[in-house]
């Protein structure tokens, strides 16, 4: 698999570049972060590096952003983690392993086609009527969601709970509820004939 690599700076961490190119089954390409509009539309991995300021995090952020990138990650390191959590991106924190690394390297970039009558998931996260060709971009658990309801029609909240939101299933929470009901605004709104319909309060189905 090939994917370009952009560092918001300078790189210096030697441990950081020996981890990149320790993979054996992805293709690294190094870009200028200035050409990063240019490739909006490829496989993507934007790297901050551990002596990135909160401030320069949140400004490089909002520009990044502002190109509208479909196929993108971000490798943060551990520091930014909770600052990420108000953009809705991919990411993957470091220190990790290489295994867990390349797994989610390829889950995000794979060509798996999900369907379901006139609908398709794209580029992971976005969400596609082809018959009008409107489109709306998921969060990553909604897109989650979308995916086991495309393969199986009919899901049960329990696994959701378990395997989408990482929930014990002794724990109630609201949650999924709220990302349900997100989930089914944002169809609504590109297709008026496809539901997701809640059967006897234990599972979920599409149709």
């Amino acid at each position: 698999m090939n994917v370009n690599i952009f560092f918001t700076k300078n790189i210096n961490n030697d441990h950081l570049i020996k981890f990149l190119v320790s993979t054996q089954k992805i293709k690294f390409f190094l870009q200028n972060i200035s050409d990063l509009p240019l490739y909006k539309k490829k496989n993507n991995i934007i790297v901050f590096t551990k002596d990135a300021s909160v401030g320069f995090f949140q400004r490089k952020m909002n520009e990044i952003l502002n190109y509208k990138l479909i196929k993108s990650c971000f490798l943060l390191p551990a520091s930014l983690k909770k600052k990420s959590k108000k953009y809705n991106i991919n990411i993957i924190s470091y220190p990790t392993e290489i295994l867990y690394f390349e797994n989610n390297m390829f889950d995000l970039f794979n060509d798996k086609k999900y369907s379901f009558k006139d609908l398709e998931l794209k580029y992971d996260n976005y969400l596609i009527q082809v018959s009008n060709n409107k489109q709306v971009r998921l969060t990553d658990v909604e897109s989650k969601i979308i995916k086991l309801l495309f393969n199986t029609n009919k899901v049960s909240k329990q696994t959701l709970n378990s395997k989408v939101l990482n929930q014990l299933p002794s724990i109630e929470s609201k949650s999924l509820e709220s990302h349900l009901y997100r989930l089914r605004k944002k169809l609504l709104s590109i297709d008026n004939k496809t539901q997701i319909l809640s059967t006897d309060n234990k599972s979920i189905k599409i149709n």
